[in-house]
């Protein structure tokens, strides 16, 4: 009789990760789509996925340079879901994280609040969250079936194959 093959959980390596500083009125769109751009053909991908904010520009402006961009929606009830998947992959060691400073302190300031009307709400507790933010688009991109399957645990992913930008 043959063995049963135990499907392994996918794993995911963060390759690098930026944030752009300033401000919403010093920062421009097309500046910032152009470096993603560059970001995404030095890693050979053809596909963008970010949250629905400015979804509508977005999507333009990555046509124009030749990239898709697939808007995840993010809600109050999808949320606690996002982070509880990357919860699970830093629990499993299914996440690689690139060494950064900036994510690890925002890893560590992250948290659970409770609303006033009892809801559970998540968030920095001081300062910001944005690259936070990144590992929850991508378990929101892996919750909507947007991932490459061919990255698995124990065999370190060949990033030529499929690569994602968020």
């Amino acid at each position: 009789p043959g063995t049963a093959t135990i499907p392994r959980p996918p794993y995911y390596e963060l390759l690098d990760v930026r944030a752009w500083e300033g401000g919403v009125w010093n920062v421009k769109i097309d500046d910032i789509v152009s470096e993603i751009s560059l970001l995404a053909r030095r890693h050979n991908t053809t596909r963008v996925i970010g949250d629905q904010r400015e979804s509508a520009s977005l999507e333009a402006l990555f046509r124009q340079a030749g990239l898709s961009f697939v808007s995840v929606p993010w809600t109050s009830s999808s949320k606690p879901i996002f982070v509880e998947r990357v919860r699970r992959w830093l629990a499993n060691n299914e996440l690689q994280l690139p060494p950064n400073d900036k994510l690890r302190g925002e890893l560590h300031a992250f948290a659970e609040k409770y609303t006033a009307s009892g809801a559970i709400t998540f968030g920095a507790r001081s300062g910001h969250d944005d690259h936070v933010a990144l590992l929850l688009c991508a378990a929101a991109a892996e919750q909507n079936k947007l991932l490459p399957n061919g990255l698995r645990a124990n065999s370190p992913p060949n990033m030529g194959q499929n690569p994602i930008g968020f």
